[in-house]
């Protein structure tokens, strides 16, 4: 085989990342931990700590699966195996019926989903479908047995299984492993385990029905629980009315740990209807072997951040604050979010909001410049799916255009303008939704070609150059063949 000349070579690397780009379908759950959104504050305005403790192996050359604990001051959360606020998304995650008819699930990526009835898919008696509003998934209620399955539109080895709202079974994709989730006396959770395998991924151990350590893969975690003086999400009584213990150290070997420390803080005054409240605070405390400390403080009833050992925040969430709004709206989408956190070292302010009906969000980025990004979504075939995406970058002297994208009624890309490269990319798709040729600022610049036998053919011009590439599909063996036309080269592989 002739040696791939470096020029040829970084070509392949450019064309295959764009295929990649272009071709592959998403990951139908983002796997990595999200980011906060401003500090301590995730999207919804509540704090947000997280611990990663170990990786779950999928199977299948599959990415793995982190486990981890996270803490969030959402009023709606229970407490948890480890009290108050802390929970294991993947173990937590539940589906359950909303008061608007529709299905909500809390998913293990700690992404909240909603499903809308479907009344065009087909069903077994006594099972109900549903449809992810966001063109990802589907949803197959059984009443009869009190199960859950939630599958993937693109690739339906995405599979959770829950079992009167708790996750019993998953499978992370075609081949990957199944896991079992198990669970012991009272709901407790205790296992999970491989299909064909008597030795769990993750476990908790027990003494009584307190947990005294969580083992993930060979890594093993002591846990203490104590008393916390909090005020309960009601805003009137305290937790220790409740008798739940707090999560007050988190061991893993060594002299590395972490202690927690729960008490009252300054409570708060709030503007509400025309009038001051004042808001009882809680706050929570972290110190580490190290002695390195801090701290982040959040209202009791609302959940909303309020202040951390670097900064102030104010949070504006009409839909999701218990002064502004009644029982029958809860767990829906937020009208409008807006988080703002001022460091106390008097650096420029930090802001994130989203405006979920206009598709608005802002948010600021580490040099300080402001970024929006706008969500035009449209109804059609592809529905809940995006049709047109515009980010925007604010230095001071206003809003300029930093990309745009259109995208077709299935959810293809179509267009792509990237003014600060000078650049519009445009994309030709066949009536079965495969790419059929890209174009940069109208001139034809990648060509593909599809044949019944299998046949792909990629043909690139790439500076007066032509450069092909064929995959044929050949009894389980893929021949690749590339040629760069204007030197002749040719490389072929079996």
């Amino acid at each position: 085989m002739l040696p791939i000349l470096p020029s040829l070579f970084c070509r392949l690397a450019l064309l295959l990342s764009l295929m990649s780009a272009v071709v592959l379908p998403a990951q139908n759950l983002r796997f990595e931990s999200r980011d906060n959104r401003v500090g301590n504050a995730d999207q919804f305005g509540y704090v947000r700590i997280v611990r990663e403790l170990g990786m779950l192996p999928s199977g299948n050359g599959g990415r793995n699966y982190p486990i981890t604990l996270v803490f969030t001051s959402d009023p709606e959360q229970k407490p948890g195996l480890l009290g108050p606020g802390w929970r294991f998304p993947i173990i937590d995650s539940t589906v359950y019926s909303s008061n608007r008819g529709t299905l909500v699930w809390e998913a293990p990526d700690e992404y909240r989903r909603f499903f809308v009835f479907d009344k065009e898919a087909r069903t077994h008696s006594g099972e109900t479908a549903y449809r992810h509003q966001g063109g990802e998934w589907n949803a197959v209620v059984n009443d009869r047995h009190g199960t859950v399955l939630i599958t993937g539109m693109e690739d339906p080895e995405f599979a959770y299984e829950y079992r009167d709202g708790r996750l019993v079974r998953f499978r992370l994709g075609q081949g990957a492993t199944v896991y079992s989730v198990n669970y012991i006396g009272r709901d407790l959770p205790h296992s999970i385990i491989a299909q064909g395998n008597r030795d769990p991924v993750f476990s908790v151990q027990y003494r009584g029905s307190s947990p005294e350590s969580i083992s993930v893969g060979s890594f093993r975690y002591d846990v203490e629980l104590g008393q916390g003086d909090w005020t309960a999400p009601d805003g009137k009584g305290n937790y220790s009315d409740y008798r739940v213990q707090f999560l007050t150290k988190l061991h893993s070997g060594d002299d590395n740990f972490e202690k927690f420390t729960y008490s009252k803080d300054e409570p708060r005054i709030r503007k509400i209807e025309a009038s001051e409240r004042f808001l009882p605070v809680n706050r929570l405390a972290l110190v580490d072997a190290e002695g390195k400390d801090s701290w982040v403080s959040f209202e009791a009833r609302s959940g909303f951040v309020v202040a951390d050992s670097g900064g102030n925040y104010s949070v504006t969430n009409p839909a999701y604050d218990p002064h502004q709004r009644s029982k029958d709206s809860r767990r829906v989408s937020p009208g409008y979010v807006n988080i703002t956190r001022n460091p106390d070292d008097g650096g420029s302010p930090q802001q994130w909001s989203r405006d979920w009906s206009k598709g608005i969000e802002t948010y600021t980025e580490p040099d300080g410049s402001l970024m929006r990004r706008t969500w035009i979504i449209a109804e059609g075939p592809a529905y809940g799916k995006l049709r047109k995406l515009e980010e925007y970058q604010n230095d001071g002297g206003g809003w300029n255009v930093v990309e745009r994208r259109s995208y077709t009624s299935r959810g293809e890309l179509a267009r792509l303008l990237n003014p600060n490269e000078g650049t519009i990319m445009t994309y030709d798709y066949g009536i079965d939704g495969r790419l059929l040729g890209k174009y940069v600022n109208g001139s034809l610049v990648q060509r593909r070609n599809y044949s019944d036998d299998g046949l792909l053919e990629y043909v690139e011009n790439y500076n007066s150059s032509q450069i092909d590439f064929v995959f044929l599909d050949k009894d389980g063996k893929v021949t690749n063949l590339l040629k760069e036309s204007n030197q002749g080269d040719e490389n072929k592989k079996n």
